[in-house]
């Protein structure tokens, strides 16, 4: 694959997902356990998407150590900070809609 198609795909990996994120966070039916694991499970498909993007030895396997490492990283740091994000965007989108 080309260089510059590689940094366009990597760029929109990262980026696209964190808006879908923060839009699956206002969602009245998720709770705080369900949105841990889904971002947990996003970064670790995103991690494994860019090692075998870019690894050359062996990229499946590397990707698959960063894929399972990732999901016990992530968990416990969105649960923690699930609430204040919540209340966040919550607040963004209020004052976006009042002007």
């Amino acid at each position: 694959m080309n260089t510059l198609l590689n940094l366009i795909f990597s760029f929109g990996l990262v980026l696209i997902p964190s808006f879908i994120l923060a839009r699956l966070m206002i969602s009245p039916k998720i709770n705080r356990k369900t949105f841990s694991m889904i971002s947990a499970l996003v970064i670790g498909l995103i991690l494994f998407l860019l090692a075998i993007m870019y690894v050359r030895f062996h990229p499946i396997i590397i990707g698959l150590i960063l894929f399972v490492i990732a999901i016990p990283g992530t968990f416990p740091t969105s649960y923690l900070l699930y609430p204040r994000l919540k209340s966040r965007i919550e607040t963004q989108m209020k004052t976006s809609v009042k002007n």
